[in-house]
């Protein structure tokens, strides 16, 4: 496969910053929590977990990577200060408070070309697969679901291949009336 452009909002490279940024883990769902007494177990806790292959962990760590090349090759804050703040600069105030700068996101719909190869595109897969997971460590919120992982799951092509892949079926087509 070569190398795909793709356009990708500043929160949504954020987005993907934050999650290509961790370790992917040996498994979902080892550490529920456990339910007070007299109180039922949520749904989630009664699913199996998701156990990984040492490969797979692996593969995942190495397209993380080629992921946060990617996105830091258009994080010009990130070679200026240290502060992981995708997109151009000049969509960035920066302000001076206490041990150094602060930078706040101007215009959070702002699109970004970025080239993705075979391994980052693996990357975005794995961070939303992440995200979207029921017992995963690191499970995105509603709004994140809703407006950043859903999209960008859309732009790839991926919406029905994430739904299967975390155990969701696919949407009941709707009766004619």
């Amino acid at each position: 496969m070569d190398a795909e452009s793709k356009k990708i909002t500043n929160l949504e490279g954020q987005f993907l910053i934050r999650y290509a940024s961790k370790r992917w883990p040996f498994m979902f769902g080892d550490d529920q929590p456990v339910p007070p007494k007299g109180i039922t177990a949520p749904p989630a806790a009664a699913v199996a977990p998701v156990v990984f292959k040492l490969e797979d962990i692996s593969t995942a760590d190495d397209q993380n990577a080629a992921l946060r090349k990617v996105l830091r090759r258009e994080s010009p804050i990130l070679k200026r200060y240290g502060k992981v703040c995708f997109g151009p600069e000049e969509n960035w105030k920066k302000t001076d408070e206490g041990d150094g700068p602060l930078f706040t996101m101007i215009d959070q719909e702002l699109e970004v070309e970025c080239v993705f190869d075979e391994d980052a595109v693996g990357g975005v897969y794995h961070c939303l697969y992440r995200a979207l997971h029921p017992l995963s460590d690191m499970p995105a919120n509603m709004g994140e679901v809703d407006e950043l992982a859903i999209p960008l799951a859309s732009k790839f092509g991926w919406t029905d291949r994430l739904r299967e892949a975390i155990g969701l079926k696919k949407k009941p087509a709707r009766a004619a009336k």
